[in-house]
Parts: C-alpha cells; sequence; structure tokens
C-alpha cells in the first residue's frame, strides 16, 4: 500500500521514540491501531454499498431483459397463455391419480430369514493370477550393477 522499506520504518521508529517518549510509546500505538481500524471499516462499509448498488442495478437490468423476453413469447404465443377462466376449467378437468397396483403378495420362502451360519451370497473367491508374470524383478540401469 505505501511500500514502506525496513530503512524507512527504522527512520520512523526513531522519531517515534525521540518525539512520543519510551514510556507512551505503546499507547500510542494502540491509538493509531484503532485509527487504522475504524478506516478500513469505513472503507469497507463503503465498499460493500458500492457492491451492493451495481448488483441491485444489474439485476433491475436482468428482470427488465426478462420481462421484455417474456412480452415477446407471448405476443408471438398468445394461445398459450391461461387466463384465470382456463385455469379454473383446467383445474376442474385435473382429477386424482388412481392407486398404484399391488404388488403380489411375497411367499414365505422369499421373506424367510437364512438359517444361522448359513450364508445367502456365496463366498466371494478371489481371481486366477496372471500367468505370464515376470518374476526377475525391477531392471537396473545400462551399464550400471545395479548399485
Amino acid at each position: 500500500m505505501f511500500d514502506l522499506g525496513i530503512s524507512e520504518m527504522a527512520v520512523i521508529v526513531v522519531i517515534a521514540v525521540v518525539a512520543i517518549g519510551p514510556k507512551q510509546l505503546p499507547d500510542a500505538l494502540m491509538t493509531a491501531g484503532r485509527w487504522v481500524a475504524r478506516i478500513r471499516g469505513v472503507m469497507r462499509q463503503v465498499r460493500e454499498g458500492f457492491d451492493d448498488m451495481v448488483r441491485e442495478a444489474e439485476m433491475k437490468g436482468m428482470e427488465k431483459k426478462w420481462a421484455d423476453e417474456n412480452a415477446r413469447i407471448m405476443r408471438e404465443h398468445p394461445e398459450g397463455a391461461l387466463t384465470s377462466d382456463a385455469m379454473s376449467d383446467h383445474a376442474a378437468q385435473m382429477r386424482p391419480l388412481p392407486p398404484p397396483e399391488e404388488l403380489p403378495a411375497r411367499s414365505a420362502e422369499d421373506t424367510a430369514m437364512p438359517e444361522p451360519g448359513v450364508s445367502p451370497v456365496p463366498p466371494f473367491s478371489a481371481p486366477p493370477a496372471p500367468s505370464s508374470v515376470d518374476q526377475s524383478g525391477p531392471e537396473t540401469p545400462r551399464g550400471g550393477n545395479g548399485a
């Protein structure tokens, strides 16, 4: 922000110690820190307010664009528009769906639990190992002895 180097900071510290004094320097630094925090808070509020104004302006533009597009579509397809009378006619024609078909009753065999110690699923068997596995180990670099 201010791009202060170490030498500039050292000069400021020496001037502060001479002008304020070593006893009052911590209080002065705390006061300066509070002021900096307040300034940052005000700047954040201004930035957020500006962002809100921009966002609202963009939303108004989008709403106007959508309303214009909706009006264009309604002009092109007036038969698709439903009036309140047409909506009430459609509501009167609506009827509830029939109940779903009942599932056939399950037999005692389908719902019976397996006997203790008997697995209902066959045990897992590992696939066979490939037969052409190279058993020589890792290769050594050419010209080297592997060490």
